[in-house]
């Protein structure tokens, strides 16, 4: 307890709704490739990055690709992205407003056909012990979402909630719960999709080279349950493998390599191991991150 006090001083601010379980999350999703993916970045002397990512899907063949802009306007963060599909997106964050902990991000994006259009923004604000976002869909519908989360001394509390506009209706209510020990564990219990799905998750630093983590969905209504385990165990300083398996049978392990200063190349595979005559599917992921 004396621990978590601790920390709760030195925090700056406090973590978005969004963020709680996340520890558990990325664990248990990050590095899982299951097509190919090629990303290059560079960055010019002016600080403006530049990034080319092409996917080809597993399951069809197809390739996407697109090209991300990032830099800064009139001291504010601008990120631009074309798509090979026709679409071109743009979100302008804003985080000098005057006040501490508080930024504006807008996004908008559109196609050459207008069929998707959209445009949105969202203000989020950060202080010691509260942080409170509002994010507003204006196009194709009005749709408001917004999220508050509190705590002391490792413990946090949060609800997050959607209310359609045109249908004067509330989508979407969530409730959770985390209570994390320092930088080493994390646990979130989650109440989702109005109180109908109950989610609860668990991550562990166990050492600097180990972390296991877990998450368990229990559906109210079907009663239905799925289990997920994790593991993630680096080898040396540029190699991490990964495994996980859920209670479905899926079973996912990643091995990630570093092979060069700033390349990184991701092998991945998926199977059931219930349906094992299926066969597995094969990830690859390349990467260059200066």
């Amino acid at each position: 307890w004396e621990r978590a006090e601790e920390e709760d001083k030195e925090r700056v601010t406090m973590k978005v709704y969004g963020d709680l379980g996340k520890t558990a999350k990325k664990l248990l999703n990050d590095d899982f490739v299951s097509d190919s993916k090629v990303k290059i970045q560079t960055k010019s002397d002016s600080g403006t990055s530049y990034t080319i990512e092409q996917v080809q899907s597993s399951k069809t063949g197809a390739l996407v690709g697109d090209l991300a802009v990032k830099g800064k306007l009139f001291d504010q963060v601008v990120n631009t992205k074309f798509n090979t599909s026709g679409k071109v997106s743009t979100e302008i964050t804003l985080d000098k407003l005057g006040v501490d902990g508080l930024k504006l991000v807008l996004n908008g994006a559109s196609t050459a056909g207008g069929s998707a259009n959209s445009a949105s923004s969202k203000i989020e604000f950060s202080h010691k012990h509260v942080a409170a976002v509002a994010l507003v869909d204006l196009l194709p519908s009005a749709v408001v979402t917004g999220s508050i989360a509190t705590g002391h001394a490792g413990f946090t509390i949060g609800a997050e909630s959607t209310f359609n506009v045109a249908e004067s209706a509330l989508t979407k209510y969530d409730f959770a719960a985390s209570y994390a020990d320092s930088a080493k564990s994390e646990i979130t219990l989650a109440l989702l999709k109005k109180a109908k799905l109950f989610k609860v998750s668990y991550s562990h630093a166990v050492s600097d080279d180990l972390s296991i983590g877990g998450e368990g969905l229990y559906d109210i209504s079907s009663e239905a349950k799925t289990l997920t385990m994790g593991i993630l165990y680096k080898l040396d300083k540029q190699s991490t493998f990964k495994t996980k398996l859920n209670t479905d049978g899926a079973l996912s392990t990643s091995y990630k390599q570093q092979v060069q200063p700033h390349v990184s190349v991701t092998l991945c595979s998926a199977l059931n191991v219930k349906e094992l005559d299926k066969g597995q599917k094969l990830g690859l992921a390349i990467a260059y991150e200066p």
